[in-house]
């Protein structure tokens, strides 16, 4: 049960602490804002769309919900049959990170 809740804290954690510097952060030597650009972050259409990546880069909340199962990935090896619950809850627990974070 423990080592369960510690991967799922800890993916949680990561996803969200990615998504928030890929969607928000510059990092270092801009790396952030140049993957958003190459994304098309920046580009809108004629009438002011962006393209779907262009959005999704920028919103924290779409790259916990796809970042977070590499991360269970990655502390929960080998997965187990409870592996779309595990997502869930780890993307349940980052929104919930986000929305106290005020993001």
């Amino acid at each position: 049960m423990t080592d369960t809740f510690l991967s799922l804290l800890l993916s949680a954690l990561a996803g969200n602490g990615v998504a928030y510097m890929i969607a928000r952060l510059e990092g270092p030597g801009d790396c952030f804002v140049r993957l958003r650009t190459w994304a098309g972050a920046y580009d809108p259409d004629q009438y002011g769309n962006l393209p779907w990546h262009g959005r999704f880069i920028t919103c924290p909340y779409c790259l916990t919900t796809w970042l977070i199962p590499l991360a269970l990935l990655f502390w929960a090896w080998p997965l187990d049959g409870a592996f779309l619950v595990y997502w869930a809850t780890s993307v349940g627990l980052g929104f919930f990170l986000l929305q106290i974070g005020g993001v």
